[in-house]
């Protein structure tokens, strides 16, 4: 087996044991014209493995500035992952990723994913021994901004997708699917001081597709995650998959700082 190919099965296997995929910037902010590098990071409770760039791995990958989104080229393995150049204003690193697929034994190993991450879906209809196949598909930004200016997320055309905002200590965030807003959906807020402690809190969106966290604090760094789950067809795909899940993830950093 060839590295490109072993590496590939790595990262397609690793959703097994760890749930999340972010963008981690080696640092938030940057003056613009410089360069930050971006890690692909999987892992679990905002802790994970940075791994290298693989064409194969991802649809897109790109960075929204000045109003336009522009693609990136990495180089083949490279890492960190993402090399993103600041625009005058907030800049937006993002990717898409292909879409993979995970197998679960039974019925009760499928249902112990969704009560592990809230997920309400109707599985009436599979008998315990059924083995289920998921396919999945992961949705990733991360917002850079100059020193000492607010960031300002914008939507930047992902089929699932965060925009947030901040209001005081409060972030209000808005969720999308398919330019609708995502209703009733499971939400996770991850929060890493600086002293490299990670604490989480629950949320769901509203009819609106809207979550609100109080109390963030200056300088913190946050994973904002969600997940949707639909049934598919397994006829009309490759992978026999008969459930779809597609995951939205958005970091940055806390600054308390004003317009």
């Amino acid at each position: 087996m060839s590295k490109h190919c072993l590496i590939l099965l790595m990262i397609a296997i690793e959703p097994c044991l760890a749930h999340e995929f972010w963008l981690q910037p080696q640092r938030y902010t940057a003056v613009p014209g410089e360069t930050v590098q971006v890690d692909w990071r999987i892992g679990m409770e905002f802790s994970g493995t940075p791994y290298v760039y693989l064409p194969d791995m991802a649809t897109q990958v790109a960075q929204f500035s000045d109003g336009q989104l522009r693609p990136l080229t990495p180089r083949f393995a490279a890492k960190p992952a993402l090399s993103v150049v600041m625009g005058a204003g907030t800049t937006i690193a993002v990717t898409e990723s292909s879409d993979f697929t995970i197998e679960y034994e039974d019925k009760a190993a499928f249902e112990t994913f969704l009560s592990k991450e809230h997920l309400q879906v109707n599985t009436d209809a599979l008998a315990d021994e059924d083995q289920v196949i998921e396919r999945y598909r992961r949705y990733a930004k991360a917002l850079l901004t100059p020193p000492e200016q607010p960031w300002q997320d914008s939507r930047v055309g992902l089929a699932f997708e965060w925009v947030i905002a901040q209001q005081d200590t409060q972030l209000k965030a808005q969720l999308f699917a398919s330019d609708q807003p995502a209703a009733d959906l499971p939400v996770r807020l991850f929060v890493q001081r600086a002293d490299g402690a990670v604490d989480s809190r629950l949320a769901q969106t509203d009819a609106n597709g809207v979550v609100w966290f109080d109390d963030l604090s200056e300088n913190n760094h946050y994973l904002l995650n969600a997940i949707r789950l639909y049934p598919i067809d397994p006829a009309a795909n490759k992978d026999k998959a008969s459930w779809h899940s597609d995951w939205a993830s958005t970091t940055f950093q806390w600054l308390n700082v004003t317009d």
